[in-house]
């Protein structure tokens, strides 16, 4: 019976290596699921080892021709092992949940950059299909074409769901250093002065530089497009009259945000 409980916890014991092996080779997502076996299968080795000693350590137990205990020593013992064994048990327990954590947070962590990266995708075919709509509706505009009726949809605006000074800046300059938040200028400036080297120095002043440069051709590009000299004498004439009320508020609010965007370079259009 001995020989049997030996090969039972000997399988369970297998069973548990192969598990953390499979545990270990997997990717987060799967690894996180296989964390349910593992502390299955160790809860089970833990009650059969509990079993076994606790049924071999009553076993063990005699009575010599004086009434003694023959083998009070050797239960010590069992007892011994027994919690050294839960001791093991408990570490690994510890230890497979500080790695479930751990995956937890890397699995939310891949997950926010694959719905951040979805998210740069989005914006960049919504630039995308901005621009190719600007380009079409300036290319319409010239004297022997024949004029047709502009609609306040038709407009391509540099906007998300609203015209509000986040949306807008979010869908212009997504990829650049947005000047208008002071903790980025901090954060580079840390970084900088903490940098032991020269050329490091420079290379982040020299990308800094180039940001701001992009932005500002963003600003003025997009300006071009909304200014309201420039759109009045390209287009507005070709607004329905209904839609001309809400085009010029429209343009306003576009003027003046591209303009409180250029404010910290002092450049205003």
């Amino acid at each position: 019976m001995a020989f049997e409980d030996n090969e039972r916890l000997d399988s369970i014991e297998i069973l548990a290596l192969n598990a953390s092996r499979t545990f270990l080779c997997t990717g987060v997502e799967e690894s996180t699921q296989n964390l349910a076996s593992i502390m299955i299968t160790m809860s089970s080795l833990l009650w059969i080892r509990c079993q076994w000693t606790t049924k071999n350590t009553r076993s063990g137990l005699g009575w010599d021709c004086t009434g003694n205990h023959t083998l009070r020593k050797s239960r010590r013992k069992n007892d011994s092992n027994l919690n050294e064994q839960l001791d093991v048990l408990t570490i690994h327990e510890k230890a497979v949940h500080a790695e479930t954590e751990r995956l937890e947070k890397l699995g939310a962590a891949e997950r926010r950059s694959r719905r951040q990266e979805k998210e740069n995708q989005r914006l960049e075919l919504s630039r995308s299909e901005y621009h190719n709509r600007w380009k079409l509706l300036l290319s319409n505009t010239s004297a022997d074409m024949p004029q047709a009726e502009i609609r306040f949809d038709d407009i391509p605006w540099p906007i998300l769901p609203a015209f509000k000074k986040n949306e807008i800046s979010t869908f212009l300059f997504t990829s650049c250093v947005p000047l208008a938040d002071p903790s980025i200028d901090t954060a580079i400036g840390e970084t900088i002065s903490l940098s032991s080297s020269t050329s490091a120095q420079r290379l982040a002043e020299v990308e800094m530089a180039k940001a701001r440069k992009d932005r500002k051709e963003k600003l003025r590009e997009t300006l071009l497009c909304f200014h309201p000299d420039k759109f009045e004498g390209r287009l507005m004439s070709r607004v329905r009259p209904d839609e001309k009320v809400k085009v010029t508020e429209a343009l306003a609010i576009i003027v003046r945000v591209l303009n409180d965007l250029m404010g910290r370079s002092g450049r205003q259009f």
